[in-house]
């Protein structure tokens, strides 16, 4: 038996009605296109039926390429061709389409060319290209190393800062070799020495579906015996199922850095013991002239040594803050806490700047219990903290204010305030107040002497206790800090 011919004409009408836009075309010549495709292409039927090829309908560039394609389809009769191409509509503009030519072995040289219109797909592809493009360019320019892992640990990302800083010596091209540089060419520890284990890096924490905000670490490279330090970032990226698909780690080399801050410290260091040989000196002889051991003093002499010895109570405190900056930032800082009495320390603190607080005519009130009140915290030091306040509690209150340091305890904790009816604090001060060295305005650098040291300390002296302090402030009507000491 013979196979019966196709009714090509009626099969491309039974296409219009599913809605696909086709042609029959007889070699290169249309013999009908349906009402689908003269919608998508803007043509008439019989435009397209006048065309003397269906490759006119390509422009100028496509043509070609479109030529060749159709020569390997009549060349091979039998089969089925895919391809992608472009035509001009009716009105000018260039649509995007994927064509199937299926031939009618029946009929000759006769086939069914199915059409779909994907321009809209081809213009999602070109912008996603674009971003992707886009993102590539700044992560490439992004300091920080950026690099992403599969949920089996091998990389799919890492950004050039990043194979710098690991010094992977393969390149992009061979990013399969990370895992096992990473392992054998790389050790890790905390900041304190301890080690970290390979499987517990925050990369593959984040593999388990950790967030990992800050890891600050150290990396040993064995090769070249070369330490860096760096503050890692990590986290999971999930499928829709909630399953880890790949883990991002971000690397910010601190290298460099703790360098200048290591440089910085034993410059500090070394000025205030450079500083603290003459002041010694000072303080002496001004006693030696004090206790009038080489004649009398007249009244003028008596002033001038006054002024002396206020400007080296001065700068021995500048020394003082100094050196326990400098002794914080090696971390050679450390605490005696041991029971002491709260309410006998806040008013031998206050007894000491009463005459501070009269001179500048401000009321000062010190609210302590009678009786003892124990307080885990070294006597020292917590001396220190409620000074560091109180002094700028008057130092920023105009005369006429008032200052009040007071005293209250919990089961859990003893809460010392300090609070002052001064200048005040900008709210938008108030995040920057115990970074070191800040002042509020440069104004008040000139106005109010200080070094930006005081309040940094004080948060340190304060978080060696294992507590806290906070800040709060309106403009113009004063401050109040406030300082929790736990009591275990």
């Amino acid at each position: 038996m013979h196979p019966q011919p196709i009714q090509s004409t009626s099969f491309i009408q039974v296409l219009d009605d599913l809605g696909e836009a086709a042609l029959l075309v007889e070699g290169v010549r249309i013999l009908s296109a349906n009402d689908a495709f003269c919608r998508m292409s803007g043509y008439a039927s019989e435009h397209l039926l006048s065309l003397s090829s269906c490759l006119e309908l390509a422009p100028v560039d496509e043509k070609p390429l479109l030529e060749l394609r159709w020569k390997q389809r009549l060349a091979a009769p039998g089969s089925i061709s895919r391809f992608e191409t472009r035509m001009r509509h009716r009105e000018g503009h260039v649509i995007h389409l994927s064509v199937a030519v299926k031939p009618l072995l029946a009929e000759g040289l006769r086939c069914v060319v199915l059409v779909r219109d994907i321009t809209e797909q081809k213009r999602i592809e070109e912008a996603l290209r674009r971003a992707n493009e886009q993102f590539a360019i700044i992560l490439e320019g992004v300091a920080d190393g950026i690099f992403a892992i599969d949920a089996s640990g091998d990389l799919i990302y890492a950004n050039e800062a990043a194979l710098r800083f690991y010094n992977f010596p393969h390149g992009k091209a061979n990013l399969a070799e990370w895992r096992a540089h990473l392992a054998h060419h790389v050790t890790y520890s905390e900041i304190d020495g301890r080690p970290i284990p390979f499987e517990r890096l925050p990369s593959l924490r984040a593999l388990a579906g950790e967030v990992v905000p800050e890891h600050v670490m150290n990396y040993d490279f064995r090769e070249t015996g070369e330490r860096r330090v760096a503050m890692v970032k990590a986290t999971p990226a999930f499928d829709e199922h909630g399953r880890v698909r790949f883990g991002i780690a971000i690397v910010h080399d601190l290298t460099e850095r703790m360098r200048l801050e290591r440089l910085k410290g034993d410059f500090l260091n070394a000025v205030t013991h450079e500083l603290r040989t003459p002041l010694t000196s000072i303080k002496a002889y001004a006693e030696f002239l004090e206790d009038e051991l080489l004649g009398p003093l007249s009244p003028e002499q008596h002033a001038f040594l006054a002024q002396l010895q206020r400007g080296a109570q001065q700068l021995e405190l500048l020394v003082d803050d100094l050196l326990d900056y400098a002794r914080i930032e090696a971390g050679e800082f450390a605490v005696r806490r041991q029971p002491c009495d709260a309410s006998a320390i806040l008013r031998q603190v206050g007894e000491a700047f009463d005459p501070i607080a009269s001179a500048r005519e401000l009321s000062l009130t010190v609210s302590a219990p009678p009786s003892p009140l124990e307080v885990l915290a070294d006597p020292n030091r917590l001396v220190q903290i409620l000074n560091n306040l109180l002094s700028n509690a008057l130092k920023f209150t105009p005369p006429g204010g008032s200052v009040t340091l007071s005293l209250s305890q919990s089961d859990t904790e003893t809460t010392f305030v300090v609070a002052d009816t001064g200048i005040g604090i900008l709210a938008e001060h108030l995040p920057h107040l115990f970074e070191k060295f800040f002042q509020a305005e440069s104004s008040l650098t000139r106005s109010y002497k200080g070094t930006g040291l005081g309040l940094p300390i004080t948060k340190a002296l304060v978080e060696a206790h294992q507590g806290t302090i906070s800040v709060a402030s309106t403009p113009g009507e004063g401050a109040t800090f406030t300082v929790h000491l736990p009591h275990s």
